[in-house]
């Protein structure tokens, strides 16, 4: 969704973004602590990278992304909003407290902020 958001001429009205991957240049570079994966890894990630784009965002984003993750740093979501916050279509960003990554994990409370925040995005910004 983030980088439908920088790409052109986009068939969306709009994207909602959960814990996407913004950076792939940082992503690549980013293997946790593990040298060898970092090596073998790293120079696999290719591709179209949000971050060297954002002058192109095209249509709103809201970004959400949970504070626990480890699987995707919460920096790919913060990095690329505050990039994005002071252009033209709008974005929002919100950080979820205590919320790691895997869905299936959220509790009750963060399955409704979401699906609340995700609503009023689609409702008011997207006029869906």
């Amino acid at each position: 969704a983030i980088a439908a958001s920088v790409r052109p001429n986009s068939p969306f009205q709009c994207a909602v973004a959960g814990a996407g991957v913004s950076n792939l240049t940082k992503l690549g570079h980013n293997w946790g602590e593990s040298r060898i994966a970092r090596i073998i890894q790293g120079h696999t990630v290719d591709g179209m990278d949000p971050m060297q784009n954002t002058d192109k965002v095209n249509i709103p984003i809201m970004l959400y992304h949970g504070d626990y993750d480890v699987r995707v740093p919460i920096f790919n979501s913060r990095d690329f909003y505050n990039a994005i916050k002071n252009k033209e279509p709008e974005s929002e960003f919100f950080v979820m407290q205590q919320m790691g990554h895997q869905g299936n994990k959220w509790l009750p409370e963060h399955k409704l902020q979401m699906l609340t925040e995700m609503d009023k995005f689609l409702t008011t910004t997207c006029g869906m």
